[in-house]
């Protein structure tokens, strides 16, 4: 088992108000504060052509995984240095391994090379061995964009992230319109921290005014731009 682990528990609404939810947590005995300045997130999703990965989402499978390339700001820039990450779960918690990749002088540069995922990440690149055999069968499968908020406990112990305006684009291979995006309405706040921790977030969750969810960013993109595909009968 990765000693990594972390928990993410998320809560998802359409009826609060960011300011509402701000106000929650910067006013919480916790004492939270901005952790890091707002910004732009901007995620290549990628799966089988099967859709192995959006399949084992919806079923709740105990041990999944999901890759994505991921840059910040705008969508559309010169200087783009994105990561590719893998976050994996184990029951309830789960971790999350990055690589660094090449900068490329465009966007469009980008998502041609993504079209070949295996070829983008060093062989050498440390822990690559957990991808070696998956990346040669995954495509990009969606680009997904929101706003991002970072808060964090006086503690230090209990992380905040809130998303808003999410936005799914079909279209991997050239730069996405905005025109031609489907939108999630709402807010999601994801609360993360270590197990070592959970004995004392209730104190912060249990009052939170949203409820729980199990909401996906991947899941519900997949369900709103590929309805009417017989894969995912």
């Amino acid at each position: 088992m990765p000693n990594n682990l972390r928990y993410e528990r998320k809560f998802y609404s359409n009826d609060i108000s960011v300011s509402q939810i701000l106000n929650y947590f910067l006013t919480h005995p916790s004492s939270f504060k901005t952790a890091y300045p707002d910004r732009f997130v901007n995620n290549v999703y990628f799966d089988t052509n099967e859709f192995n990965m959006f399949r084992h989402g919806v079923e709740g499978d105990s041990q999944r995984i999901k890759v994505r390339m991921r840059w910040y700001g705008d969508m559309e820039s010169s200087e783009i240095t994105p990561t590719l990450e893998l976050k994996r779960k184990f029951g309830h918690v789960g971790d999350k391994m990055k690589w660094k990749l090449s900068t490329f002088q465009t966007t469009q540069a980008m998502l041609k090379a993504a079209q070949k995922v295996d070829l983008l990440l060093d062989s050498n690149a440390t822990d690559y061995s957990v991808l070696y055999t998956i990346l040669p069968l995954l495509r990009p499968v969606l680009i997904n964009r929101y706003k991002r908020k970072y808060l964090i406990s006086a503690d230090q112990k209990y992380r905040i992230t809130v998303d808003t305006g999410m936005s799914y684009y079909p279209n991997t291979t050239n730069i996405p319109k905005l025109q031609n995006s489907e939108k999630t309405d709402g807010i999601i706040v994801e609360v993360k921290y270590l197990p070592c921790d959970h004995e004392g977030v209730s104190v912060i969750t249990s009052k939170i005014p949203i409820r729980l969810s199990k909401f996906s960013k991947y899941l519900n993109g997949v369900e709103m731009l590929f309805k009417s595909n017989r894969l995912l009968v």
